[in-house]
């Protein structure tokens, strides 16, 4: 589903934009200073707090741009996932895998924590997610229909 590959990119997408943040941050600690009678060039550096202000900036208006896309996109995700009558464990599987960009094998351990009555393997996730996809299909053409008629 289109909607959900949406998330799932705008999920990675936010988490790039956190890493490159907290990277910029570690290059403007104070480093050790070498002291050697060498001389050094670069003459016409900029100020190196002057450069991380600016890219921080720009990174937090990103970062705050993809995290309101992000939530609409989940908004609009769930309301088809009412219409569709996707159940409450189907939605919480939808959830680990797309709006947290988690691997497969993650959302195992995360359905094995919330539903520990249940036996989870990569299988029944994935006929999941197989059924949620053929709902959301089933309401998405009812939807055409009735626009039609």
């Amino acid at each position: 589903m289109k909607q959900l590959d949406i998330i799932f990119n705008l999920r990675r997408d936010i988490d790039n934009i956190e890493e490159r943040l907290v990277e910029l941050r570690q290059m403007t600690q104070p480093k050790s200073q070498v002291i050697s009678d060498m001389p050094r060039g670069g003459g016409e550096r900029r100020n190196a707090i002057e450069e991380y202000l600016i890219k921080s900036e720009k990174l937090a208006k990103q970062l705050d741009y993809k995290r309101r896309k992000l939530e609409d996109h989940w908004e609009e995700a769930c309301i088809l996932f009412r219409e569709a009558k996707v159940t409450v464990a189907q939605c919480e599987m939808l959830k680990e895998r797309f709006y947290h960009a988690k691997p497969w094998k993650a959302c195992l351990k995360r359905m094995s924590e919330v539903y520990p009555d249940s036996k989870w393997n990569e299988q029944k996730l994935f006929r999941m997610y197989r059924d949620v996809i053929y709902k959301i299909n089933k309401v998405k053409k009812s939807n055409i229909v009735n626009i039609a008629n």
